[in-house]
């Protein structure tokens, strides 16, 4: 407030609680506009062995409940009786846990439409982040995360990247994007 922000996004791993979105809500009062942003760190690794780390934007809306609603049908990676919950997160730990990209994809799209609803951020860079080396297994990847991002976390460097197309080779074949 004190800096005239007048749009925030309330940052949390895999889950936003009710009680704490409320709390950041009506601490501000209506001079700030909170976005649920929730972090998710996909099964998917980038070329350093990282977990790709992607946020999911939501409208807020759509309302927290309904959110985590959401979330608590998608499994959580490695786990057939676990899902995206605060609950089973906080069992398992929150370290170990990950998510299957596609999974979480497919659950959203059932329940809310894409850019209206939410939107999906990556860092392209540095930790977390879904650049992959020229390796065709590795590729598929990087692609799948060019293709469903919405926005790009990253610098100078990254805009002049994707402002330009990009090949991919695949055996023979190449793929502009």
């Amino acid at each position: 407030i004190e800096n005239n922000i007048s749009v925030i996004g309330l940052t949390n791993y895999f889950y936003i609680t009710e009680n704490e979105y409320n709390q950041v809500v009506d601490n501000l009062n209506s001079d700030c506009y909170v976005i649920p942003n929730i972090e998710f760190r996909a099964s998917d690794k980038n070329k350093k062995g990282d977990h790709i780390n992607f946020h999911i934007l939501f409208n807020p809306n759509i309302g927290i409940n309904k959110i985590n609603i959401s979330l608590s049908k998608v499994n959580l990676h490695n786990y057939s009786n676990k899902y995206c919950c605060e609950n089973d997160i906080t069992e398992i730990g929150i370290d170990t846990v990950c998510i299957d990209f596609e999974k979480l994809l497919d659950q959203l799209n059932k329940d809310f439409k894409m850019i209206k609803d939410f939107i999906i951020i990556c860092p392209f860079h540095g930790h977390g982040g879904f650049r992959n080396d020229e390796k065709p297994r590795n590729t598929d990847t990087e692609k799948k995360y060019d293709y469903f991002t919405h926005a790009i976390f990253g610098n100078n460097n990254v805009k002049d990247y994707f402002l330009e197309d990009r090949i991919y080779n695949i055996s023979e074949n190449e793929t502009v994007i």
